[in-house]
Formats: structure tokens, sequence, C-alpha cells
């Protein structure tokens, strides 16, 4: 996330990008995430952009801190990711962390015009095992979501109905390809936003069979729906059911 015309320090361990690493969590996403989750610390600020008090700042460096005991909110450096990933899982899995809310990217989904959706697969703790986004399958061969999608085997196709014919890759499969060999996924999350940069909120509860037969067959337990109002955590098995319900509507 970013704000327009702000410019703070950056905040990476490793190589420096400005574009990317140059970016502060809007203070809105924060408080809402903050009044939920009870943050104890930021684990990648600087004195120009911390959202809470105490942080860490780069000469910190939380990569060699403790995380034990901590809930931790942490913007990352989007330049280098990944070690931020793995330290959160391995503070997770292995050293006591309570918590880890962590802002990521998931830069894949822009093809869609009617819903970006991104997915988290999550460990039985809570941890990410990976993460996926709706996107073209194939676009270097010419394949087009506008055109063959949008514009062609779902025109005038009402957004969140008949998904079943969705061109794209879904979020929620995406992020099941992305976790393999990651570990066993124990949960799904998943959010869609829209156009006007609202929630996708369909009212139903879960809309794909097609990701609610996959998500069954890889042993998930769990599927979150983010909306407007608040999550929704359902089992797979009435992520199955509402599919099918919605499906035969």
């Amino acid at each position: 996330m970013s704000l327009v015309g702000f410019r703070a320090k950056n905040h990476p361990q490793q190589a420096t990008r400005d574009d990317v690493d140059d970016r502060r969590t809007p203070r809105a996403l924060f408080d809402r995430l903050h009044l939920e989750h009870r943050f104890t610390i930021d684990a990648a600020a600087s004195q120009d952009n911390a959202m809470l008090s105490p942080f860490w700042t780069r000469e910190d460096d939380a990569l060699r801190q403790s995380w034990g005991r901590k809930r931790v909110w942490c913007n990352p450096p989007y330049s280098d990711i990944e070690p931020w990933v793995k330290k959160a899982w391995h503070e997770m899995r292995y050293q006591g962390c309570d918590l880890v809310v962590m802002l990521l990217p998931a830069n894949r989904c822009e093809q869609c015009s009617k819903i970006k959706f991104a997915a988290a697969a999550m460990d039985d703790l809570g941890a990410i095992l990976a993460l996926g986004c709706n996107h073209n399958p194939r676009p270097s061969e010419g394949w087009s979501c506008a055109t063959d999608c949008v514009g062609g085997i779902r025109k005038g196709v009402r957004s969140g109905t008949c998904v079943e014919r969705c061109f794209s890759v879904h979020a929620e499969q995406d992020a099941l390809l992305n976790a393999a060999g990651c570990g066993a996924v124990h949960e799904i999350a998943v959010a869609g936003v829209l156009p006007d940069g609202s929630l996708f909120d369909n009212g139903g509860g879960f809309y794909c069979t097609v990701c609610a037969r996959i998500m069954a067959a890889a042993g998930v337990e769990y599927v979150t729906i983010w909306t407007g109002v608040q999550p929704k955590r359902l089992t797979i098995q009435q992520a199955w059911d509402d599919s099918y319900r919605l499906a035969t509507a």
C-alpha cells in the first residue's frame, strides 16, 4: 500500500528499491486491523512511518530479533519479501510468536476487469504458506481475459455468478498451486476487490464449485471470505454446500 506524495526512508534489510520499498501503510487500514488483532510491535518501520510503539527500524533489524510472545504487524520491503515471510513462518512455528499479520502484494491479478481476488494458503497455526490471485493462465500465448472471458464466455454474466465459466485461474487455486511442497494447507483466506474499491460480498457464502472441489481434495478444512462487513469463516463442507446451492439457483 502507498500514500500519494508521501516519501519515507526506506526500510529494507536487503537490497533497496525506492519504487517498491518506500511505502507506508494507510492509517485507516492499520487501525481496522489493530482493533481486531491488538498488535504489540511494528516489525518494519522508521521514525517517520511507524504504526505503533514499540517498533523496529532498519538498524534494529527485525530479521535478527526474536518475535516470541509478540503480536506482530509487518509491512515488509517489497524488493525482498521472501526472508520476511520465512522469518514469520519460523517464528510462528518454532519460537512462540502469538500472531503475525503481514501486508503483502498480489500483483498478477490486474487483468480481470470485474473483480480482483487474492488468497492466502495457511497451515494449522495460521502461518501463510503461499499467496495466490486470479490471473490469466497463459497470457504469453495470446489468451485474453478481457476478450475470451469478460467479452466472450462470460459476456453479460453478473459478477459473482457462474464463476465456473471464469477464464482465469482463481486465487484459491493459485494459492494451492503455490503452496505445493510448503506443507499441508489447513485454511484458505480469500478477498475480492470490486472496481470501486469495495470488498466483494455476494451475500450467499462461497461461490465456486470448482474451487470447493479442489480445496476439499487438497485437505483444506476451512475457507475464510473477507467481505465488506466482517470475515466469514466456513468449514469446507459449508463452502461446498454454498457453492452448489448458488450454482443451481
